[in-house]
C-alpha cells in the first residue's frame, strides 16, 4: 500500500474506521481515528499524547471541514476530498 494512491490510501482508511460498515464515517468513528492518528505522530515525534480538548478540536476541523453536505457523517467521496486539499492529512 506505500506504493497506493492517494484514493487507495485513503479508502483503506475509511473502511477501517468505518466500524459498522454503513458507508459513511461518523463523529464518533472520527473521533477515534483522529485520537489513533496524533496519538501515533506525537510518538513518532516523541512527544506526549495529545489532550482530549485537541482531539477533540481536531475532531471538529476535519468534520466541519469534510462533511460537505452537512448530513453529519462524511462519505468516502467526502473523506477523499477533503485529504486530497488538507496540507497536514497528505
Amino acid at each position: 500500500m506505500a506504493h497506493g494512491s492517494l484514493e487507495e490510501k485513503a479508502e483503506l482508511i475509511f473502511n477501517l474506521y468505518d466500524f459498522d460498515k454503513s458507508k459513511y464515517i461518523s463523529r464518533d468513528e472520527l473521533t477515534i481515528l483522529m485520537t489513533n492518528s496524533l496519538c501515533a505522530l506525537r510518538s513518532m515525534e516523541m512527544k506526549p499524547p495529545p489532550d482530549q480538548a485537541e482531539i477533540e478540536r481536531k475532531t471538529e476541523e476535519f468534520f466541519s471541514a469534510s462533511d460537505v453536505d452537512g448530513n453529519e457523517r462524511i462519505t468516502l467521496d467526502e473523506f477523499t476530498s477533503y485529504i486530497k486539499t488538507d496540507r497536514d492529512v497528505i
